[in-house]
């Protein structure tokens, strides 16, 4: 019992370290040259009042 355990741990530790080694940065944000030739565009103020309100919430009976 204690075998299959540690077997199904180390399976899942390797599965999560294989996951993360295939993460790749992508080069609009690592490649100094992408980055000047791309407009990436910003979010952060997109939405209701640009992000800072909270929209109302109406109860409808």
């Amino acid at each position: 019992m204690n075998y299959k355990k540690s077997f199904l741990f180390t399976v899942l530790i390797l599965n999560f370290l294989g996951f993360l080694n295939a993460q790749e940065i992508p080069k609009i944000i690592s490649e100094r040259e992408t980055i000047t030739k791309n407009y990436m565009p910003d979010f952060s103020y997109a939405g209701y009042q640009f992000g800072k309100k909270k929209f109302r919430l109406l109860l409808v009976k």
